[in-house]
């Protein structure tokens, strides 16, 4: 697996030109993000989706909720098979990345979305100190949302879309709330709105001093539609709204495909 870290030091500035006002929309940025291909490859080609073959598939982390604005960010890069409903996570994330304030100062909203070819999803928060550019100094307020499960719409091989999915079945109804944003730090519409669950900062540096990596941000990929061969997908099947909270963890989250970075 890759890792591209950009921008760590110096203020980036990054201008997104959106093309459609849906998730096909293509951000063209001058030195920025232009897509998600092979980091082995010097070709930028779009990937044709086969069941069973590895796809390239991005994860872009930044350290504001408008990505329209200065931030740093850091994209991660791995390759599952695709229906294979696997798992993504970057370890030490809310250690490296929160408490020890890696990509910022540990002070400001961090967010991501992922890409696969020249499709990108909406955004959702990872770690929110600030709510309408005001700090909160009390962690039990600070909210984390470390998983979600990412969709990839697929028709006769060719990406049509990225989602997330509902990912409120870990929580009670007072912990799930909605985070789907623009790239300008706006909520998304209702239509393409999507919940998660979330953990206080402060529960989340209790399980990381016991050695727990639950607030480590985790993504959980299924595949739907079709392939280039016409055969369909089978593991939206498991995205998390599509089974009852009581059976997601005996299920399969312990059993995935793990491609920690």
């Amino acid at each position: 697996f890759s890792k591209e870290l950009l921008t760590m030091v110096m203020a980036f500035f990054f201008r997104y030109l959106f093309l459609a006002s849906s998730l096909l929309s293509y951000i063209s940025a001058t030195g920025g993000y232009k897509g998600c291909f092979d980091p082995n490859s010097d070709d930028e080609e779009v990937e044709t989706i086969r069941i069973g073959q590895r796809h390239t598939i991005c994860l872009i982390l930044g350290n504001n909720a408008n990505w329209s604005s200065q931030l740093d960010y850091v994209r991660y890069t791995f390759r599952p098979k695709a229906d294979e409903y696997s798992k993504f996570h970057i370890d030490q994330s809310f250690k490296d990345l929160v408490q020890n304030g890696a990509l910022g100062n540990g002070n400001q909203n961090l967010t991501y979305f992922f890409g696969v070819g020249k499709n990108i999803s909406h955004v959702r928060m990872y770690y929110e100190p600030k709510q309408n550019d005001e700090f909160e100094d009390d962690d039990n307020k600070v909210k984390v949302f470390p998983f979600i499960t990412a969709i990839v719409d697929v028709k006769d091989g060719v990406v049509l879309g990225l989602d997330w999915d509902n990912s409120c079945g870990f929580c009670s109804k007072k912990k799930c709330l909605e985070n789907t944003y623009m790239f300008t730090g706006q909520l998304a519409s209702q239509k393409s709105m999507r919940k998660g669950c979330y953990l206080t900062k402060e529960e989340c540096n209790e399980l990381t001093k016991q050695g727990d990596t639950t607030c480590d941000l985790n993504l959980y990929f299924v595949w739907t539609g079709t392939d280039a061969d016409g055969k369909p997908f089978q593991s939206s099947g498991y995205r998390f709204s599509a089974f009852p909270p009581t059976s997601i963890e005996n299920q399969f989250l312990n059993s995935l495909p793990d491609y920690s970075w």
